[in-house]
Formats: structure tokens, C-alpha cells, sequence
């Protein structure tokens, strides 16, 4: 794995993180501007860079012994 960038006449490589999270549609702008207030996603010429997937339902079944279900003090 390169841990560090490197640049030559015809390519340059730089670091790149990829972060995944998952929230709720109604509050993907607010994360999104906490996120470019600490680092500005910045490529070349553009910021704020991020995909956003489609909305999906998440799925399961909890197995004996799992904590799902009412949450009980």
C-alpha cells in the first residue's frame, strides 16, 4: 500500500480515506456541512466531494439472544 503521494510528469497518486456512514435522508445535509466545516473533501478543483447512495431498508432477524426489540430500563 503507497502511505504516501508521489507525482512524475504524467501521473500523480495522492492518499485518498474512504468513509462510509449511514443516516437518515433528513439529516445528510447537516452531517454533510459538519463534515466540510472540519475537512473540505477537497479534489483538484471541486469540494464538498461525497456520494450519496439511494434510500434502502435495512433488514433482519434477530437470533436468540440478540438485544432487539422494546428497549427496557
Amino acid at each position: 500500500m503507497i502511505d504516501s503521494g508521489f507525482e512524475t510528469k504524467s501521473l500523480r497518486m495522492e492518499l485518498l480515506l474512504l468513509v462510509t456512514f449511514q443516516a437518515p435522508a433528513s439529516d445528510v445535509d447537516r452531517i454533510m456541512e459538519a463534515v466540510v466545516a472540519i475537512a473540505p473533501l477537497t479534489m483538484g478543483k471541486y469540494d464538498s466531494n461525497a456520494y450519496q447512495s439511494a434510500h434502502g431498508i435495512e433488514r433482519y432477524r434477530p437470533l436468540e439472544g440478540a438485544a432487539a426489540g422494546a428497549e427496557t430500563e
